[in-house]
């Protein structure tokens, strides 16, 4: 598996508006329109993918640092590993 480049993507993610952002009905419309958190509206697209990409502002940064998270964690992990690993081989 191929690492994402984190970075870049955060960036792309700060160059958007400011966030939260939400996604608003229009009515008994089957659309929705996508609205940052100084009430500008953004987009019209159907009301679920409003949903998820309003949700997106804020979920993808989230997930870059929980990501970030992990690897330092696997990180520690292997070092732990290979430190024990290392004191079991030179072991009589």
């Amino acid at each position: 598996m191929t690492r994402p480049d984190i970075e870049a993507i955060l960036a792309r993610a700060e160059e958007t508006t400011p966030g939260p952002w939400r996604a608003a009905a229009r009515g008994n419309h089957p659309d929705a329109l996508i609205v940052a958190t100084d009430g500008t509206a953004m987009a019209i697209c159907m009301a679920n993918t409003a949903r998820f990409v309003a949700a997106a502002r804020t979920d993808i940064p989230e997930l870059c640092a929980f990501v970030e998270e992990l690897e330092l964690e696997l990180a520690d992990q292997a070092l732990r590993f290979n430190s024990w690993r290392r004191l079991r081989e030179s072991a009589p």
